[in-house]
């Protein structure tokens, strides 16, 4: 069994102070140097920690100049053995080349053990969607609830001031205020209609939302800006939701966009459940967590001829190459029409 302080950032016995100095330095070049995010970090910190305490339970290692390619490759054999994917373990093994060759850097380490490890192929990355029909019936329905009318009368725009009747936490849901339910009913649109992340949504302030000049501007991975367009409806929305947002918490322009009916920031608990309650009433699909709505943005946009570069751009990758994975889906839909249109197909 691992060792579950060292595991979970927690204090143990001391014996392993060495190998946890060492992460916590690179941790803190990751975010003063490399500008990465909390979560990115964060990951960082589990993949090494994990590898830590695998070392240190079955080999007895007390630094990391004894982690050398044998153990490496143990690693990688226990990790496959626990029937992890391919591309888990290639990005588990890639957070520990990062942190050897910072170390090398620095002169602690004389060489780089995850360099040519041999790694399990990784193949191509299943990326889970939802049909256009499924979420125009997801947000319509949601919408204007589960009667198929608006719980209450509509605003001038036509949006319904309340939405989402989701239970949202498995027990009987409590009535939500009108602020409550429009504004779940808009993280599902800003999520659909911008493709941000679910971290990207959560840090969003209040003023870098421009509906008059129909944008927002989202602190990406890397602390890094983008701006986002925004289409009519979802300007219309975002206005009726900080008409309730103030009668009903009176927040101040500036403040985190998405609120609690106390003003507190909303939880990632909160919205992964959000999204996981409404995509499974309209979906089959295995995953139903907040980076479908990513994956169903980007690949409508392509499947409706964007660009890709444009495409690139929108979700802020940083190599073209990530955004590619979603030409397959718009592959196989050009396949099936050639299939079904062409006299010799």
């Amino acid at each position: 069994m691992l060792n579950f302080y060292y595991l979970y950032g927690m204090e143990s016995d001391g014996r392993h102070s060495g190998m946890q100095d060492g992460v916590a330095r690179f941790l803190d070049y990751l975010k003063a140097e490399k500008r990465y995010s909390p979560l990115t970090v964060e990951a960082y910190r589990r993949d090494l920690a994990e590898f830590s305490a695998y070392v240190q339970e079955t080999f007895g290692d007390e630094s990391w100049a004894e982690a050398d390619r044998l153990r490496l490759r143990s690693y990688v054999a226990w990790l496959a053995e626990r029937r992890m994917a391919p591309y888990s373990i290639r990005r588990k093994v890639s957070a520990l080349r990062s942190f050897f060759r910072h170390e090398m850097k620095a002169g602690r380490l004389k060489s780089n053990p995850a360099l040519r490890l041999p790694l399990p192929k990784a193949g191509k990355r299943l990326v889970f969607f939802v049909e256009e029909g499924g979420m125009a019936q997801l947000t319509r329905e949601e919408a204007v609830g589960a009667s198929g009318q608006p719980l209450a009368p509509a605003s001038p725009s036509g949006h319904p001031e309340t939405a989402i009747k989701a239970n949202v936490t498995g027990r009987k849901p409590k009535r939500k205020s009108p602020f409550e339910t429009y504004r779940d009913y808009l993280i599902l649109e800003l999520f659909y209609g911008t493709g941000m992340r679910s971290a990207e949504l959560l840090s969003l302030q209040d003023r870098k939302v421009d509906a008059r000049q129909a944008v927002l501007t989202v602190l990406g991975k890397r602390n890094k800006e983008r701006q986002i367009p925004l289409h009519a409806s979802l300007c219309e929305a975002i206005a009726v939701y900080r008409r309730l947002r103030t009668e009903e918490v009176g927040a101040l322009a500036g403040e985190t966009f998405f609120m609690t009916l106390s003003g507190q920031p909303l939880s990632r608990s909160y919205v992964y459940r959000l999204v996981h309650t409404c995509l499974r009433k309209y979906t089959t699909i295995e995953k139903c967590s907040p980076h479908v709505l990513r994956h169903t943005f980007a690949t409508h946009l392509l499947n409706e001829g964007a660009d890709l570069n444009a495409v690139q751009m929108l979700l802020g990758h940083s190599s073209l190459a990530s955004t590619q994975i979603y030409t397959h889906n718009t592959i196989e839909k050009l396949k099936k029409a050639y299939a079904e249109a062409h006299p010799k197909a």
